[in-house]
């Protein structure tokens, strides 16, 4: 959406909620998946490999409806190739059930419900939306394209998102979890909603998240190196976030710490938190180095007594806060989303005139953890965000590498 709405958008909501190319060797010595030179939004790009099996790419975005419905899908698998590994799990935000399923950019879509074609689709007992209305997304949605480009298939685009047979363009059913089905199975799934965690209100219960079991079988014949994967898309405002954070994760722990035989290898909580890790510092570039985080991050990062442990940021974990000015995590922010200001990764850098007052903001966050809260840093082998999908959405995507043992 245009700045001055995205504007008002946070305001109200806040108010509402009270292979082509080479990996680079990085200096420690990990393999970093790193974007292709030169790559355009064009046809070519979609040479990048998949992932190898020890590897799990993630790409988490808000898509803002595809700038609500104006940019077509091609913009997002364009920037997913770019990179040598195409992404494995696509956890996305404010994607509506008419840009997941429908051709929504068609001129002749609006009021068409065959052609936005979420209307009357298929849900499971878990209150999931499971397919669209004619069953397969339609050629021109996100579904379809990251299917028939990503996946070899529009049928290999699995996905749950919140159903709903009245809300089609809205945020409330906008969370979603879409993956490659020929290599993850779905295990179990449920969707949850701030009524549901002890001590929230129910303002917001309109307001849907879903969260996904998944056994990657790693593309090999071999179930016996099968790995349960926990992957959950949230979108918050102001209220409850930590308390709906701490229910999800333990969750995760409480129905799947093994499943069918096999014990739970990987949690992932990603979205559009809508915050800073910090809002008390003294100042801005120290607010942006994230020296005092919030209550919310630390419980997210340092706990004790959640069950089932503490998570990694994944950006965090590979970009320091240290060095002044110059900190590398400063250069991991994600709102607003604008190619002129791609390169300002000063701590004091600011995008005058666009976002909330120019600042540079990290909002969109990767927090990955096992079912013990004992994931080693080094599992992480690659999180940024990505600088060129100014075109199709005002948050960046933060595109994260997991090893996979």
């Amino acid at each position: 959406m245009a700045t001055t709405a995205r504007r008002c958008a946070v305001t109200l909501l806040l108010a509402a909620l009270c292979g082509c190319g080479p990996d680079l060797e990085a200096a420690d010595g990990v393999i970093v998946d790193e974007p292709l030179a030169g790559q355009q939004d064009t046809e070519e790009a979609e040479l990048a490999a998949p992932s190898p099996s020890d590897r799990l790419i993630v790409w988490q975005q808000n898509l803002e409806a595809m700038k609500a419905g104006a940019v077509p899908a091609s913009r997002l698998t364009s920037r997913m190739l770019a990179y040598t590994y195409r992404p494995d799990l696509v956890i996305l935000q404010e994607a509506w059930q008419n840009v997941l399923c429908g051709d929504y950019a068609n001129p002749d879509a609006k009021g068409d419900v065959e052609l936005m074609n979420w209307r009357g689709s298929p849900k499971d007992a878990r209150g999931l939306a499971t397919g669209c209305r004619s069953g397969d997304p339609l050629p021109g949605s996100v579904l379809a394209r990251l299917g028939n480009k990503l996946w070899g298939g529009v049928k290999n685009a699995g996905h749950r998102r919140p159903w709903d047979d009245k809300l089609g363009s809205t945020s409330r059913t906008g969370t979603a979890v879409v993956w490659d089905a020929r290599r993850f199975v779905l295990e179990d799934a449920f969707k949850y909603d701030d009524s549901m965690v002890p001590g929230c209100p129910s303002t917001l219960a309109d307001y849907k998240r879903v969260a996904v079991l998944l056994r990657d079988t790693r593309r090999t014949a071999d179930t016996s190196d099968d790995r349960l994967v926990a992957v959950a898309s949230a979108h918050y405002g102001s209220a409850c976030r930590a308390s709906s954070n701490e229910f999800v994760a333990e969750e995760m722990v409480r129905r799947w710490s093994t499943f069918g035989g096999r014990a739970l290898a990987l949690r992932v909580i990603a979205g559009d938190f809508n915050t800073e890790v910090d809002t008390v510092s003294a100042n801005y570039p120290a607010r942006r180095r994230e020296l005092n985080p919030e209550g919310w991050y630390r419980a997210f990062t340092e706990n004790t007594d959640w069950r089932g442990g503490k998570f990694l940021d994944a950006a965090a974990a590979r970009s320091s806060n240290a060095g002044g000015d110059s900190a590398p995590l400063c250069g991991q922010w994600t709102y607003p989303n604008v190619s002129s200001c791609a390169a300002r990764t000063a701590c004091s850098d600011t995008c005058s005139g666009f976002g909330i007052g120019g600042k540079l903001m990290r909002l969109d966050y990767v927090f990955v953890s096992n079912a013990r809260g004992t994931l080693s840093a080094s599992r992480i082998l690659a999180a940024q965000t990505d600088d060129a999908s100014a075109g199709y959405s005002d948050h960046k995507a933060v595109r994260v590498s997991i090893r996979v043992e």
